[in-house]
């Protein structure tokens, strides 16, 4: 599990990136984790590199191991939203 905060999406952003090439399913390498991604922001609009992310985890080799959700704290009704597109 991943949590990150604001602009803290960074690094486990670039965590996520590199990792990439082993979700994408080499027969060599033992079958990865699936992933939890827990992000919270104070609005859709100002959720860095949310974008980037919906998109790492719908295709390639995420597309069956990692769960993005996002929290909002400037929403009408707080909770989670559904982060995926």
């Amino acid at each position: 599990m991943l949590v990150a905060g604001g602009v803290g999406i960074n690094p486990l952003c670039s965590i996520l990136l590199a990792l990439s090439p082993w979700y994408a399913g080499d027969a060599a390498v033992p079958a990865p984790p699936a992933i939890s991604l827990l992000y919270a922001a104070r609005s859709v609009d100002s959720a860095a590199l949310l974008s980037p992310l919906r998109a790492l985890a719908s295709s390639g080799a995420y597309a069956s191991s990692l769960s993005l959700q996002l929290f909002l704290s400037r929403q009408a009704a707080p909770g989670s939203v559904d982060a995926g597109g």
